[in-house]
């Protein structure tokens, strides 16, 4: 039978456990201070063995599979498209959403002229140059080209009918019949104003035209992300038109968006390593210089170096892939690291300086070590969370 834990009369269960926890961590303490150099090289080999996990770093960056929630209705229904194209190819989609430059409706007379003249630019003459020859998007949108012709065939029935006083289709919303076929428009056309008592659509103040294609190989893919960032370009340099604003879109752009946003922060990274540095070493400076931490604050800083690099190198070991949006967790371990040291100096310089710096080791170790553990444990505890949720970008 295992033995039973009775604890002394007056003493609760917190003072118990407390007081076992100082007593593990000086003796813990005593043991760092007696084996300083094996403490270190230990410390520092693990760290180093681990970070050679880097040999296995591999990127991913794809917003759809890893900003998507496994559970979540987009996730489910793409890969229900996947698998119905799959024989065909890889699925592409680029957005551009049109509204008008004053922020008013989008179905005037001018505003209609211009939307039709930037669809027709952008689905026959827009042209990219890949391997000598020259493509636009009617040239790679196959059995998809109609996804677009949505918007002109709704704009080119409005401007008649309202404006030109042609034709008898009534402009109904979701959906449109035009000559018995019927047109849905939720996809295109959104801020629609109805007419209170017809309700048809007299308004819309955001119009936006999908591109849909297929790439069947590695050469119309690269094909197609070279008219993306053309489509981009092109809404860029139409900000200033004095009709009409233009938003271009994709998962390929959202991407690129993601990564660069990534990469621009790793420059930062130096630079606030060292501010850190300056400030711990400052803030650890006393008018005795005996009392004074500078390299024990500046070595403080530097430890969560090693466990930024033991950690990701123990996730890449096991297989897992980095995304450029976790550059921001090498600064998280930073803070809480820092935030570690400032923990020990303080607690050392409550310890007695009459005793042996050994002994103060060990006390200073002792008070330190249950208020870094119950920090750990709270990190661990968030980070567990961010594991069970669905998102694997968050995992």
């Amino acid at each position: 039978m295992g033995r039973l834990l009775f604890l002394p009369i007056g003493v609760s269960v917190a003072d118990w456990a407390e007081e076992k926890t100082y007593r593990s961590f000086r003796r813990l303490g005593l043991w760092v201070s007696h084996y300083p150099w094996t403490t270190i090289i230990i410390s520092v080999f693990v760290a180093a063995v681990l970070s050679t996990g880097v040999i296995n770093f591999k990127e991913v960056n794809n917003v759809r599979d890893h900003f998507s929630a496994d559970n979540s209705p987009s996730r489910r229904e793409f890969l229900v498209a996947r698998e119905f194209f799959k024989e065909l190819g890889g699925l592409f989609h680029v957005v551009v959403a049109i509204e008008a430059a004053d922020g008013e409706s989008l179905l005037r007379p001018r505003y209609i002229d211009k939307a039709l003249e930037v669809e027709d630019f952008l689905q026959y003459k827009l042209k990219v140059e890949h391997e000598g020859v020259h493509y636009a998007y009617s040239d790679f949108c196959g059995a998809q080209c109609e996804t677009s012709d949505a918007v002109n065939i709704f704009l080119t029935v409005f401007r008649d009918v309202q404006h030109r006083g042609k034709g008898n289709i009534k402009l109904t919303f979701p959906t449109i019949d035009v000559f018995g076929h019927r047109i849905y428009l939720a996809n295109n056309i959104f801020q629609v104003q109805l007419n209170n008592r017809s309700h048809l659509v007299e308004g819309a103040k955001v119009i936006t035209i999908n591109f849909h294609a297929i790439f069947p190989n590695s050469t119309m893919e690269a094909v197609m992300k070279k008219w993306e960032h053309s489509v981009y370009d092109f809404a860029l340099n139409s900000r200033n038109d004095s009709l009409l604003k233009l938003h271009a879109t994709s998962e390929g752009l959202v991407s690129e968006e993601v990564r660069r946003t990534g990469i621009e922060v790793l420059p930062l990274m130096p630079i606030s390593l060292l501010v850190i540095i300056i400030f711990t070493v400052t803030t650890s400076l006393k008018r005795d210089q005996i009392r004074s931490k500078p390299w024990e604050a500046m070595v403080g800083v530097l430890c969560p170096i090693l466990s930024v690099g033991a950690s990701f190198g123990t996730l890449f070991w096991l297989g897992f892939e980095f995304l450029p949006i976790l550059v921001v967790v090498p600064f998280l371990i930073l803070a809480i690291g820092v935030d570690d040291v400032f923990i020990f100096l303080h607690c050392w310089a409550h310890t007695d300086p009459k005793k042996e710096p050994r002994e103060r080791v060990a006390d200073m170790l002792g008070s330190a070590g249950p208020s870094v553990t119950i920090t750990s444990l709270t990190n661990w505890l968030s980070f567990t969370i961010g594991i069970a949720t669905p998102t694997p970008a968050i995992r």
